[in-house]
């Protein structure tokens, strides 16, 4: 299920995005990035959770994954930047699921294919005069023991 829908949810009860807008916070496994004319960065070795919701007006967040425990399940990036840009960095062998819109912005995927099992990485939002980039980059040397493990236990053991 997507954002927000819910298979025993009666008609008419508000998503959890619509829920959000409202003021009512996160749900259990859900963590909130908000950038307004500022910075956010999450890199190294964090630990990300399920649902992130990501927002940026005339601001910046960069997700950088490339040194964290990726969620069996995934993560679900949702987010709407205005005038300002969310970038998402991924370890080589993660894949990507990216489903934006744009208004007099951008939406790029460099994303590389993904490794067979892998969790992904699904990115759904928008943008207005703003950018959503994704891209696949190599770890950084000093994090390149938690993305063998990573790709390990992706791959298994091979033996």
């Amino acid at each position: 299920p997507g954002y927000g829908a819910s298979t025993n949810t009666p008609p008419g009860t508000p998503s959890r995005r619509e829920e959000r807008r409202r003021g009512r916070g996160l749900g259990p496994g859900e963590k909130r990035y908000a950038a307004f004319m500022s910075e956010i960065k999450k890199e190294g070795a964090w630990t990300p959770v399920p649902v992130i919701v990501a927002n940026a007006i005339m601001g910046s967040v960069v997700l950088d994954f490339r040194e964290t425990q990726i969620p069996a399940e995934g993560v679900d990036i949702y987010t709407d930047v205005i005038m300002g840009e969310l970038k998402v960095i991924l370890p080589p062998g993660l894949p990507a699921d990216v489903d934006c819109s744009t208004f007099m912005g951008s939406v790029t995927d460099k994303s590389k294919a993904g490794v067979p099992g892998a969790p992904t990485i699904r990115v759904t939002g928008s943008t207005m005069m703003g950018g959503i980039t994704v891209v696949t980059k190599v770890p950084r040397r000093e994090g390149e023991s938690s993305f063998r493990a990573q790709m390990q236990k992706w791959l298994g053991s091979g033996e």
